[in-house]
């Protein structure tokens, strides 16, 4: 979700989850660092649970590419069936590194 429509999603959200919803936001990090993102945030406590997944980066020898489709995906799986509440895929470290 992206401004300046983050709240209304948030809102509709409360309006029609259930309170023992689970909820996994992916949080991109192509233009921000979704740490700094998620630390600046005003987050009320919401009715239902939820998790995030801080979307990198990968590097070798070549350089740095964002994540395929398909890693994201596998990620996105992952981190439904863990239930920690918070999961990372690739890397987001070093920053100034990413592509």
């Amino acid at each position: 979700m992206h401004s300046p429509h983050r709240q209304s999603v948030l809102d509709e959200l409360t309006r029609v989850l259930n309170p023992d919803a689970r909820v996994l936001q992916l949080w991109g990090s192509a233009a921000q660092d979704p740490r700094e993102v998620m630390d600046n945030e005003d987050r009320p406590d919401r009715p239902w649970r939820t998790r995030h997944l801080f979307l990198g980066y990968h590097r070798d020898s070549g350089g740095s590419r964002w994540l395929t489709v398909g890693e994201i995906s596998r990620a996105t799986v992952l981190a439904w069936d863990s239930g920690s509440e918070y999961a990372s895929a690739g890397q987001l470290d070093p920053w100034e590194l990413r592509p």
